[in-house]
């Protein structure tokens, strides 16, 4: 799934290492039940990115792709 930023975003993967990206490719999300948080796997980034953990995570509900793509804006506006 490829989600489309709004413009041109700059983000911090490494310190002292940045990224200008339009767009990131997400490669995997996952639903963990048993620690309440859902994460994304993106080509682009090193790390996982968690979209919803805890109580946020029990907000979300049965969450859609559509809902991960605007968590993803939402996080790297």
């Amino acid at each position: 799934m490829r989600v489309d930023l709004n413009g041109a975003k700059t983000i911090t993967v490494v310190p002292a290492q940045t990224k200008t990206l339009s767009s990131l490719t997400v490669v995997r999300v996952v639903d963990s039940q048993d620690e309440k948080k859902v994460f994304a796997v993106i080509d682009e980034l090193p790390n996982t990115v968690d979209l919803w953990v805890g109580a946020a995570y029990d907000a979300a509900g049965q969450w859609t792709d559509t809902d991960v793509a605007n968590r993803i804006r939402e996080i790297f506006a």
